[in-house]
């Protein structure tokens, strides 16, 4: 019987935290003292002491390289791909928070530990180009937990919306299938759902917060809404992905996650 080795795991723990300063979406960074990628940016973060929870671990990095604290930490995901840090396998466990808008002296941070700075870095800024260079696979970490915020702050929105305008229709139309029906085709018929359709992506590669082609194209979500309901689809899911496509071009930036732009 062939022998395996066991592979030495370092478990870490990092934060991605979020806040609005003047009008834009920033991710706390910290610059890194030492190697590997000394001078590099970063999350704040670091190794979990034995007996320590990752949350706990979380937390204690969190303010001893910032001097931030935030109780209401939520678990993104666990990253172990291997090669991620060049000293070994490691295996981080993520957590996020959205300070929501805060003035940049209420939560200016202080760099401590083994950080070299600390700052609010505009995420637009983070994700594109090369001017902050991140250790590591932090720059998949922010992208990646940018867009779950982004999206996860749009959905509850257009389905609250979808639910009254279905409530709407059903006391317009007794016979709602029937009658919802028909006024579909009438409207494929004319094109207007493809108009529609057009004007939406028009507006998705304007600049701004998704907020704004919500209260633009009302008759979109409603057409969009009223055909799920119908033929079945789930459009939740369809809205979550044509948003995430979207973001992760650059064409429109999802909204704080507390609902403020």
């Amino acid at each position: 019987m062939t022998h395996t080795p066991h592979e030495s795991v370092r478990l870490t723990a990092d934060v991605v935290l979020f806040a609005h300063l003047a009008g834009q979406r920033h991710v706390l960074l910290i610059r890194r003292s030492w190697q590997p990628y000394a001078s590099y940016w970063a999350l704040p973060g670091g190794h979990v002491d034995p007996g320590e929870t990752t949350i706990a671990a979380a937390r204690r990095e969190l303010a001893e390289e910032t001097g931030l604290t935030v109780p209401a930490l939520v678990e993104v995901r666990v990253y172990s791909t291997p090669g991620r840090d060049p000293r070994g396998r490691y295996v981080s466990a993520v957590y996020t928070a959205d300070l929501g808008t805060v003035g940049e002296s209420a939560a200016a941070p202080t760099a401590g530990d083994d950080a070299a700075e600390a700052r609010w870095i505009p995420v637009a800024e983070v994700l594109t180009g090369d001017r902050w260079p991140l250790a590591f696979d932090h720059r998949r970490i922010v992208t990646e937990t940018h867009l779950a915020h982004s999206v996860g702050a749009v959905m509850p929105a257009m389905a609250d919306l979808g639910r009254t305008l279905r409530a709407g229709l059903a006391s317009a139309f007794p016979a709602e299938t029937e009658q919802v029906r028909q006024v579909l085709a009438m409207a494929e018929e004319s094109g207007e759902f493809v108009q529609a359709a057009r004007r939406w992506l028009g507006l998705a590669r304007t600049p701004g917060e998704f907020s704004a082609v919500e209260a633009e194209l009302a008759d979109v979500i409603i057409t969009s809404y009223v055909t799920a309901a119908v033929f079945g689809i789930d459009i939740d899911r369809v809205i979550a992905e044509t948003a995430a496509r979207i973001i992760a071009r650059g064409w429109r930036t999802g909204p704080a996650v507390d609902g403020r732009s």
